[in-house]
């Protein structure tokens, strides 16, 4: 796995997403086993809730996305679009940015999304190193 402690180790990672953008994340984790090589196929996967999205295991605790409920009008339909959007996969672009986002923490939004969000605040949009920030030594007192 080349990973070594717990699932919840290290730091807490989140990042903001476009609402438009959800269906293409909820792919990304739903790709991720099979991405890791930990299965085939993502149906197989007991990690992600792409069987119950197709049909198969539904779970009682599992509340679909509205985004979800758009790609038809039928249980089936949905499930149909759903699955055939999952097997396309994710351009390799979009998987790097959905990681990027991810591992920096940084908003993963349409221009004009981020524009509406952080109209009162851009500084919010501004990607910071982790950690304190550095102090700032005055000139003169490098004398």
């Amino acid at each position: 796995h080349h990973r070594s402690g717990t699932i919840w180790e290290g730091r807490y990672r989140s990042s903001l997403i476009d609402p438009d953008y959800f269906l293409r994340c909820q792919r990304y984790i739903e790709l991720n086993p099979v991405r890791a090589g930990f299965e085939s196929n993502p149906q197989d996967s007991t990690w992600t809730s792409f069987a119950s999205h197709i049909g198969g295991n539904a779970e009682p605790w599992l509340v679909d996305h509205q985004h979800f409920w758009k790609l038809g009008n039928t249980p089936f339909e949905r499930q149909m679009t759903w699955a055939g959007f999952v097997k396309e996969g994710a351009p390799h672009w979009e998987d790097r940015e959905i990681t990027e986002a991810l591992v920096r923490s940084k908003p993963w939004v349409s221009d004009i999304y981020a524009k509406s969000v952080f109209k009162d605040n851009p500084d919010q949009v501004l990607i910071r190193h982790r950690g304190r920030p550095k102090k700032l030594i005055p000139i003169n007192s490098m004398t």
